[in-house]
C-alpha cells in the first residue's frame, strides 16, 4: 500500500509539470483506490460562464476503491453511476458503489475493432496506434455505440440524476470522447478540452506504466472530432440529431 501511494504522489508531482496539468489536478479527486476520478466543473464556456463543479464527474473502474473512498463519493453525494463498460469487463471487475448511488446504469460501448485478440496481435506501437484511430472512427459512427452515448446525454440533462460519475476501465476513450463533445457542446474551446482529455495519460502512468494501448494521444481525439466536423452542421448538429442533446438545456443546466 505504501509503494502504491509513493507512486500515486510521483505522479502526481510528474502530472503538475505538464502543460495545463496544475489547474486539472485541482480536479482530481484524492482518492485511495481511484486514479483518475476528475470532476468536469470549473472550465470557461460560452459567454464567459464556467462549467458547475460537483455535478459531472469523469472516471476509470471503480473496482479498487477503498471504504474512505466511496465515503468520499458518499459525502458528494453521487446520486449515478455510468459505466460504458462491456459486459466482459464488468464481470471481470464490477464496480464498487457509494451508499449514496440511486441509479447504476451499464451502457455498453465495445466497437467493432475493441478486442482483446488484436490488441495482442499487434507488435508494435504504431499498430497498436493505428488500432486505435480505427476505435474511435467506430465510436461515432457505429449506431450502437452512438446508441449508448445518447442514452448518457438523456440521463445527465435531468438534475434528478445529478451528481453523476461516468466512466469505462481506464477512463480515457470512451469516457474522454464523452467528455470531450460534453465539454465543446459548452463552449469549451479546444485546447482546453484536449489538455482534459490528456491528462489521462499522467493520472495513469502508476495504473498502467508503459503501456501503449493505455495512453491517449490527441490524433485519437483528433479523429473522432474531424469525422463530426464532417456532420451537415458540424458538431453542434451531430449533438443534437445523433446524440439528442438539448444543447440550451445543457447550457442552462451546465454553465454559471
Amino acid at each position: 500500500m505504501n509503494n502504491m501511494k509513493n507512486n500515486r504522489a510521483a505522479q502526481t508531482t510528474q502530472a503538475a509539470t505538464m502543460s495545463g496539468a496544475k489547474q486539472e489536478n485541482e480536479r482530481l479527486l484524492n482518492l485511495e483506490g481511484g486514479y483518475n476520478i476528475r470532476d468536469l466543473g470549473g472550465y470557461a464556456g460560452y459567454d464567459g460562464k464556467h462549467t458547475v463543479k460537483g455535478k459531472l464527474f469523469r472516471s476509470d473502474d471503480l473496482k479498487d476503491l477503498s471504504d474512505s473512498d466511496l465515503d468520499t463519493l458518499s459525502d458528494i453525494p453521487l446520486l449515478t453511476i455510468v459505466d460504458f463498460r462491456t459486459h466482459n469487463e464488468v464481470a471481470g471487475a464490477p464496480d464498487r458503489v457509494p451508499q449514496s448511488v440511486r441509479e447504476h446504469y451499464h451502457f455498453a460501448i465495445q466497437p467493432g475493432s475493441l478486442s482483446k485478440e488484436l490488441f495482442m496481435s499487434a507488435s508494435t506501437r504504431e499498430e497498436v496506434r493505428g488500432l486505435m484511430v480505427k476505435i474511435y472512427e467506430e465510436l461515432v459512427t457505429d449506431t450502437e455505440c452512438t446508441k449508448q452515448f445518447r442514452k448518457f446525454f438523456g440521463l445527465i440533462q435531468n438534475t434528478e440524476n445529478l451528481p453523476l460519475l461516468f466512466h469505462c476501465s481506464a477512463g480515457k476513450d470512451r469516457t474522454g470522447l464523452a467528455s470531450a463533445l460534453f465539454l465543446l457542446g459548452l463552449g469549451v474551446d479546444m485546447e482546453t478540452v484536449l489538455e482534459n482529455y490528456l491528462e489521462s495519460n499522467a493520472n495513469l502512468a502508476s495504473k498502467y506504466p508503459d503501456e501503449e494501448v493505455f495512453r491517449v494521444r490527441p490524433e485519437y481525439l483528433h479523429t473522432a472530432l474531424e469525422i463530426i466536423a464532417r456532420y451537415p452542421g458540424g458538431l453542434e448538429a451531430y449533438l443534437a440529431e445523433v446524440l439528442d442533446v438539448d444543447l440550451r438545456k445543457l447550457r442552462e443546466m451546465y454553465l454559471v
